[in-house]
């Protein structure tokens, strides 16, 4: 019951549904909770107490009274030690905390080094697994290794399934902006050009348009560059690179 009011809680924050994301949480808390009380070396109960604690440890302070009225109280280095523990211990969460805690490492910590270390040893596992590729390819980027970034984007784009259409998408403009970033606009051109014409969502559609206004810019194609400039206002003006 725990777990699923985790994965509840992220269905309805995906969905903006966040007050029902709210209480999905509070929920999972307290089902996990219970369990840890039953039996203390139940570990995989962990990772869904040590993400809880690390989220709300991260709102800002003053938001917390809010979350104090709710009952939600949350430490974020409990959070860190929870999810260490999970992913050291836990009979069925291993690997799922292994993961989270190599994002929270890149998202929150800067330190890539460790963090595609734990993602190399997913992938040393899961050789084929398509989310564990694309997010050491992330942080590669980071990392300015555009090279080995660029391996594993372009075999995820190459052997991507239909499931995964939004993955090979969002691969497919990475594999552009590394292009971008070494100035081989030519390149760039036809892997920013497969992201629209691939995405299912118009997050990032923004920023490849100018992206694309750019490079025909830099080619001399000046009247193809003015037509995409002029479309780089049509992604999600949720997101930062879009605005």
């Amino acid at each position: 019951l725990g777990a699923t009011y985790s994965y509840r809680a992220m269905a309805f924050t995906q969905e903006g549904k966040f007050l029902d994301a709210v209480w999905a949480t509070k929920k999972s808390e307290s089902f996990l909770n219970k369990v840890i009380e039953l039996n203390p070396h139940y570990y995989d109960a962990y990772l869904g107490l040590g993400l809880y604690n690390f989220a709300v440890g991260q709102i800002p302070k003053a938001f917390q009274w809010a979350l104090s009225l709710a009952g939600m109280k949350g430490n974020k280095e409990k959070g860190l030690k929870y999810i260490k523990e999970a992913m050291t211990l836990g009979a069925y969460s291993k690997v799922e905390a292994t993961y989270y805690y190599s994002q929270i490492l890149t998202d929150f910590f800067t330190d890539y080094s460790t963090a595609a270390g734990f993602m190399n040893s997913l992938i040393n596992k899961y050789p084929e697994n398509l989310l564990f590729n694309y997010s050491l390819a992330l942080i590669y980027i980071k990392e300015r290794k555009l090279n080995q970034a660029e391996r594993l984007l372009r075999r995820i784009a190459h052997t991507g399934t239909l499931k995964f259409k939004q993955l090979v998408a969002y691969s497919n403009f990475l594999n552009g902006d590394i292009l971008y970033k070494k100035n081989k606009f030519d390149s760039a051109i036809v892997y920013y050009n497969r992201f629209l014409l691939t995405t299912l969502d118009k997050g990032y559609t923004g920023i490849t348009n100018y992206r694309l206004a750019v490079c025909y810019e830099f080619m001399g194609q000046k009247n193809v560059a003015k037509t995409y400039f002029k479309m780089s206002d049509r992604g999600n003006l949720d997101m930062d690179d879009d605005i």
